[in-house]
């Protein structure tokens, strides 16, 4: 089993769908303001709040290299790391996108 979940991909899906879960996770828990959660996510892109969001949702993919290093699952360790630069990127985009 731990030889099948040593994929590049399996890492890079698992690497981009959780901190979307985390985030989602943390918005619902934290904000009981009167704006849908959409709204939110909108509004928060518009300043620079959204970067903060998406660095603590990168915060499991940390979590997750650290256990698959651990475990010695290089494969999805590289994916992991792959998605963690995807979220970089993104970070860096909406942080270009406020300055201007």
């Amino acid at each position: 089993m731990k030889k099948k979940l040593d994929n590049v991909w399996f890492g890079l899906i698992v690497g981009i769908v959780v901190p979307i879960l985390f985030a989602l996770l943390f918005l619902v828990s934290t904000y009981d303001g009167e704006y849908s959660i959409s709204s939110l996510v909108r509004m928060m892109s518009t300043n620079s709040a959204i970067i903060k969001l998406l660095c603590v949702a990168i915060f499991p993919n940390m979590c997750g290299v650290f256990l698959l290093n651990t475990l010695e699952m290089w494969n999805a360790c590289r994916g992991l790391f792959a998605a963690i630069g995807v979220y970089m990127i993104v970070c860096c985009v909406f942080l270009v996108i406020n300055m201007v």
